[in-house]
């Protein structure tokens, strides 16, 4: 079970990494000149769901953590529900997911 969970995190990361590098932006309202400089390629420019890739990293390795130290694996939304800190990183993630989509247009 071990193996399978590590496997599942991993492309879990992967796949979420490829979609918010992949994704086709409509376009940057507003531009951020001072957060990303002019000789970066046009398509890092616009693509703001880059950043929540590190909440989703540190949700992962929070949950793995829930479930290797505190042994809380057989119920998710105990430990979602229970665990502070993975809470506020699901808000943090919903709340700049939402924020990025709606005010820089994806």
């Amino acid at each position: 079970m071990n193996v399978y969970i590590s496997i599942f995190v991993t492309s879990t990361f992967i796949f979420y990494t490829l979609f918010t590098f992949l994704e086709n932006p409509q376009g940057l309202k507003i531009g951020f000149s001072l957060l990303l400089p002019d000789f970066l390629p046009a398509s890092f420019q616009k693509k703001w769901l880059m950043v929540t890739i590190l909440p989703v990293v540190y949700g992962l390795m929070r949950y793995l953590q829930d479930i290797y130290e505190k042994h809380e694996g057989e119920s998710p939304e105990k430990v979602l529900l229970s665990d502070i800190p993975l809470l506020s990183t699901v808000v943090v993630w919903a709340f700049l997911v939402v924020f990025i989509i709606y005010f820089f247009g994806g």
